[in-house]
C-alpha cells in the first residue's frame, strides 16, 4: 500500500497517462504535457488488433497527427503547451 502525506505531490513524467473510455472514445490524459506523446499501451497488438481512426486535442482546433506501429501510439503537436496541467486526448477506436 502507498499513503501520502498532506502536501504529497506526485512528480509526474511525460510517460504517466489516466485513460477513460465512453461511447467509442478513448480519452487518454498525459499529466505531464509534450509536444511529442508516445503512449506505449496503445501499440499495436498483430493478429487481434484495434484501429484508432482518429486523435483530437480537447481544446484545440489544431489537427493532430500520429503513427501507430509495434512500439507505441505517437502523437505530434505543433502549438505550443501553455501550461504543465494535464492535456487530454480523445481518440477514436475504430
Amino acid at each position: 500500500m502507498c499513503y501520502y502525506e498532506q502536501g504529497d505531490e506526485k512528480q509526474f513524467t511525460t510517460e504517466d497517462f489516466r485513460f477513460t473510455y465512453k461511447n467509442g472514445y478513448l480519452y487518454a490524459f498525459q499529466m505531464r504535457p509534450s509536444k511529442t506523446v508516445k503512449i506505449k499501451t496503445l501499440r499495436k497488438h498483430i493478429p487481434h488488433d484495434y484501429l484508432i481512426e482518429s486523435v483530437e486535442l480537447l481544446g484545440s482546433d489544431e489537427k493532430i497527427t500520429f503513427d501507430r506501429n509495434e512500439e507505441c501510439l505517437e502523437i505530434s503537436i505543433n502549438s505550443e503547451l501553455k501550461n504543465d496541467l494535464p492535456i487530454c486526448f480523445k481518440i477514436e477506436i475504430g
